[in-house]
């Protein structure tokens, strides 16, 4: 959803200052300068994947040479990471309908026979030329790294905002522990990819319609700044804790 990948957007902050949600259903950031900061590859790999599943999404992780390899890998690979001289054989292995070509160049493509990608790859340019528009040797191109990406790079908001909807009406304050720890967990992540801390901030609770109250607002404070997660989820609970609910709750959201 789009306020998933604002969320894995702004946390991908925290490793790179490229990051980019040109690709659909996918934050791609730039993590080869990360390497002097955080190790190698598998070093990098294991902290991701660690503060990936801190924010509780489903994800597959891909690293490649370029953001249309690892888009396009990331379909049938769910944790890689691809050197530049493995590039053409990961992805001569992939069937073409893991490439997101056009449904009409694909179904074209399968009449004549071919099912993986290096055999698309094999084919001479003058003759995908002649049969295809321009831009399926461009894609192509940028796929193995021959032409060059531009993509539009994300810039954080100023203020955080993030809403959690919840599957069904919940009416204790103890079953909403959860969502609120992933929305600690969005907030304490964005603050560590502009590398601030938050006083003050909003906790809102949704109520089902037709409630008396449309809205429960908690504002928190802490007395001094602070991006510690524990500490911030704790005093949200505390709030929480001592929260008459007026109705059952069906988001909780925050703004910092």
């Amino acid at each position: 959803t789009a306020a998933l990948q604002l969320l894995l957007a702004d946390w991908a902050h925290g490793y790179s200052h490229q990051v980019s949600r040109d690709l659909a259903d996918t934050v791609v950031f730039e993590v080869g300068r990360s390497r002097s900061l955080f190790g190698d590859w598998p070093t990098l790999r294991l902290k991701l994947r660690a503060d990936l599943d801190q924010l509780a999404v489903h994800y597959r992780l891909v690293a490649a040479p370029n953001p249309y390899a690892a888009r396009v890998l990331a379909n049938v690979e769910a944790d890689a990471g691809i050197p530049a001289e493995a590039l053409s054989g990961a992805l001569g292995q992939l069937p073409l309908e893991a490439a997101l070509l056009d449904q009409r160049t694909l179904e074209v493509l399968r009449r004549s026979g071919l099912r993986r990608l290096r055999q698309l790859l094999a084919l001479p340019r003058a003759a995908l030329a002649r049969r295809f528009p321009a831009s399926l040797l461009r894609a192509l191109d940028q796929l193995c790294g021959r032409a060059p990406v531009t993509l539009a790079l994300h810039t954080p908001a100023e203020r955080w905002q993030a809403a959690i909807e919840l599957p069904c009406e919940v009416a204790a304050t103890g079953m909403l522990l959860f969502p609120l720890r992933r929305l600690v967990d969005g907030l304490v992540q964005r603050l560590r990819a502009l590398d601030g801390a938050v006083q003050r901030w909003q906790l809102r609770l949704t109520h089902a319609r037709g409630s008396p109250l449309p809205e429960t607002v908690l504002a928190l404070g802490l007395a001094e700044p602070s991006r510690d997660a524990a500490l911030l989820f704790e005093l949200a609970r505390e709030r929480l804790a001592q929260l008459t609910l007026p109705a059952p709750v069906l988001a909780l959201s925050g703004q910092a």
